[in-house]
């Protein structure tokens, strides 16, 4: 399979060096990348070999034209004014953005080169619903995967009706798991491309927001489900993706079955008991002997009253995520 290449041709220094850093670091986006100050060294190092992207500062857009076919051309727009051409970026921002920029082009982009793979990733599927609401399981979930993300890349994928994170991410994601599902659906192979502008970070942790339109996930089925969390591993590069799963999604019990490991939370009033007797009862009648044995009970403190970022900080709220981790609880 091809790596894909992106050529930037760009004299400022440090602008070249940061775009290039930021690319190489994600390994997940696999791309080559070619560094160039100006037309001539273009000229003089440039092999002719095949181009993905061409990312070009606006002064030199026409002269690289005339040096080079690729299947995407950028210009960093550096005045107000736009030069005529189909992509542009605007220079003066962070590089962060810039590249955000350039995978969503390239991602709507007619080709993209499928990614060179060393090997098919497993994921790690981990599982969050609890039949009795306010115990606390978006925190519980979204501490869990703060900490996994401490020593690899994790996904958290929320699927509830009203999730509430926007207002705890910096810098909130253009899209959703509506649009994730429908490039996962149409061209799993521009995922990660496309992933750099839905996905929202919690620290180490990314996030994805829950989809507009519900009902594009409320019927998937299982099968569907896991293969899209595959494909994550395979494209993405995430060795764990998190779901904090409530009632809309239709599939819900298969998709607990289908999870590593499907954690509920139990709470310690006589009532939230009663509920989850009333579900696992439910449950029984309904023939899923094998989920209720698969399921693991988790009972924790009660969840600090505090923003997500100062939870974090708590450091006995980590713990008693971090051992119901450790002990697998039934």
């Amino acid at each position: 399979m091809n790596q894909p290449t992106i050529l930037i041709c760009e004299p400022e220094e440090m602008v070249r060096g940061k775009l290039t850093e930021l690319l190489l670091e994600k390994k997940e986006l696999d791309f080559r990348v070619l560094g160039f100050t100006d037309d001539e060294a273009l000229k003089v190092h440039y092999r002719g070999e095949h181009i993905d992207v061409v990312l070009v500062a606006q002064h030199l857009y026409q002269a690289v034209e005339d040096l080079i076919t690729c299947d995407c051309m950028i210009v960093l727009q550096e005045t107000e004014e736009a030069p005529p051409v189909l992509h542009t970026i605007q220079k003066y921002q962070s590089a962060g953005q810039i590249v955000r920029e350039i995978c969503e082009i390239y991602a709507a982009c007619g080709q993209v080169a499928e990614k060179a793979q060393e090997s098919e990733r497993t994921v790690q599927l981990i599982g969050f619903y609890t039949p009795v609401h306010g115990l606390g399981q978006t925190g519980t979930a979204l501490t869990l995967g703060s900490l996994m993300a401490e020593s690899g890349r994790v996904l958290y994928v929320n699927l509830e009706y009203y999730a509430g994170l926007g207002d705890l991410i910096e810098d909130p994601p253009k899209g959703t798991l509506t649009d994730l599902l429908y490039f996962y659906e149409c061209a799993p192979q521009k995922m990660a491309y496309r992933m750099e502008s839905i996905v929202g970070h919690l620290g180490n942790l990314d996030v994805i927001l829950p989809g507009d339109l519900h009902s594009d996930y409320k019927t998937m089925p299982k099968e569907a489900w896991l293969d899209f969390i595959e494909c994550l591993g395979r494209e993405c590069g995430y060795q764990c993706v998190i779901l904090d799963l409530s009632d809309e999604v239709e599939s819900l019990p298969q998709l607990l079955e289908g999870c590593g490991r499907a954690i509920v939370l139990r709470g310690d009033t006589q009532i939230g008991e009663a509920k989850l007797r009333e579900y696992q009862q439910r449950e029984k009648e309904a023939g899923r002997e094998e989920l209720l044995e698969h399921l693991e009970y988790w009972s924790l403190p009660k969840l600090p009253d505090r923003g997500f970022l100062e939870l974090l900080q708590t450091y006995a709220w980590k713990e008693a995520v971090r051992d119901a981790w450790a002990g697998g609880a039934k």
